[in-house]
């Protein structure tokens, strides 16, 4: 395993913790942060991001 594959899923593992503790504060408080947003959409462009290096290094 590489360190780039190593260091893409301790960042992708980072933003699930961070954005699973987003959505249990808006879950108690009502809350929503600005931050819980930038996660979500920062977590969909890496595992957009992951599948397009994938499918180059396949290829």
């Amino acid at each position: 395993m590489s360190y780039k594959t190593l260091y893409v899923r301790l960042l992708f593992l980072a933003l699930l913790i961070f954005g699973g503790s987003m959505l249990l504060h808006y879950i108690q408080t009502g809350d929503v942060y600005i931050g819980h947003l930038i996660v979500s959409v920062a977590a969909c462009v890496l595992l957009i991001f992951r599948r397009t290096t994938s499918l180059h290094e396949q290829a």
